[in-house]
């Protein structure tokens, strides 16, 4: 049964057209509501931030003085936060995802100098790569300081906790001894007081001496 179904399944096959694309040679066509790479129109960018505090990666970096907005393609992640933060829309999700690059880079838009009205889009490679690793070089020595702190932390606890239990356990030695030595303490006190006891009734009975001569 098995195997006319897969003779089926293959004769179909035969004179179907095939289920892949055959790209590069077929373009591929994105779906609706595709995540691909962030797009920004800057002539209706305000410049107010907002992308930049919500990037959970710190892909996109804002100046707004001098009017410029890049993005470091190689950190974002097209999660889209960005698009869904901006209050003028101004960012969108294109159909398509950055070529491949042999370097890091950064994508930087501003608009031209000698022309205000002018965009401008390059490619910032040294300076982007330089501000990038500084960057994650405080991003490490923060994560290096929150370990280290967190270790200090658990070997305080732990050093409490041992001194807590070496207290415990001495209290408990302690204890044990003053159970052994009360007995031996009964002992002595009751030892004594019959010795005492003892003394005094030697005391009360007359002795031989003390008795009244008899009348001759």
């Amino acid at each position: 049964m098995g195997l006319f179904k897969l003779g089926g399944v293959s004769v179909k096959n035969l004179f179907s057209k095939p289920a892949t694309k055959t790209y590069p040679a077929e373009p591929f066509e994105p779906y609706e509501r595709t995540k691909g790479k962030i797009v920004v129109e800057l002539d209706k960018c305000i410049f107010c931030k907002l992308c930049m505090r919500g990037c959970p990666t710190e892909a996109i970096d804002v100046d707004k003085d001098a009017k410029l907005w890049q993005i470091d393609h190689f950190l974002c992640v097209q999660c889209g936060d960005c698009v869904r933060r901006c209050p003028k829309s101004c960012l969108h999700q294109a159909g398509m995802w950055e070529n491949v690059a042999t370097m890091r880079q950064c994508e930087v838009n501003e608009f031209a100098a000698d022309s205000p009205d002018q965009l401008v889009v390059s490619m910032s490679y040294g300076q982007a790569a330089a501000e990038r690793a500084q960057k994650d070089e405080v991003a490490q020595k923060r994560i290096a300081e929150e370990k280290a702190r967190k270790a200090a932390e658990k070997a305080a606890k732990a050093a409490a906790k041992a001194a807590a239990e070496e207290e415990a356990a001495k209290a408990a030695v302690e204890e044990e001894a003053a159970k052994a030595d009360a007995p031996k303490a009964e002992d002595a006190t009751e030892s004594d007081a019959s010795a005492a006891f003892d003394a005094s009734a030697g005391a009360a009975e007359p002795s031989e001496s003390d008795a009244p001569k008899a009348e001759g």
